[in-house]
């Protein structure tokens, strides 16, 4: 099974990078 992991298109946005974090942990911990 693939993973997709969540693209972070930068810039200045906090709530997304903290969400896109948390996505790509929860990616990490089930590996």
């Amino acid at each position: 099974m693939k993973h997709k992991p969540p693209t972070f298109t930068g810039g200045y946005n906090p709530v997304g990078a903290v969400k896109w974090l948390e996505e790509v942990e929860i990616i990490i911990d089930a590996m």
